[in-house]
């Protein structure tokens, strides 16, 4: 990986907000040291390689390498990013416009709490201060989850929805797998 450093305008077409369905949120941001990438509560500086829109930060956590590409389809700003970690497959990401203006009010989200079902997996929801958290049975993990619209939201496990179905609350993970809400939650 290479040194160089690239112009801040440049730079300046990367920032911004992507989503993957099956990943989540992730967060380009600009500092004086280049690109910051911020996906699952943790951040990363991003260091220039000698490719052209492609980026390189060691994960000081498990000392793996993390590789970031901004996918050049002739768009300013970049619209797409490929995140690639070794204990992961590479990851596609999509730029989304979070509406600056959107206001959250909390309260709404207490509808949302509750246990969610489909197969052997089970999603429970709940809401702690200002936060939605999504924890997971198969791998006990709990997630903060970022609002995306009123019903929309972004965590570590992928994209949330919240979606009225014949007269039924369900959660959508990843744009495909529904889970069914639990009638005692």
């Amino acid at each position: 990986p290479g040194s160089s450093k690239p112009g801040q305008s440049k730079l300046a077409d990367h920032v911004g907000d992507y989503v993957s369905a099956g990943r989540g949120l992730a967060q380009i941001r600009a500092n004086d040291d280049g690109l910051i990438l911020a996906r699952y509560g943790e951040e990363a500086q991003l260091k220039a390689s000698d490719t052209e829109n492609v980026y390189f930060s060691a994960n000081v956590a498990d000392d793996q390498l993390i590789s970031v590409g901004f996918i050049d389809d002739g768009g300013i700003p970049s619209s797409h990013l490929m995140v690639t970690v070794p204990s992961e497959s590479s990851t596609h990401y999509s730029r989304v416009s979070i509406d600056p203006s959107l206001v959250v009010n909390v309260s709404d989200w207490d509808k949302y709490a509750g246990v969610y079902t489909r197969d052997i997996e089970e999603l429970t929801v709940r809401i702690e201060g200002d936060e939605l958290l999504i924890r997971q049975r198969s791998s006990g993990q709990e997630f903060v989850c970022a609002p995306l619209t009123a019903s929309r939201f972004a965590c570590p496990i992928g994209i949330i929805d919240f979606i009225e179905r014949e007269g039924r609350l369900m959660l959508r993970l990843a744009l495909s797998l529904w889970f069914e809400r639990d009638a005692d939650s």
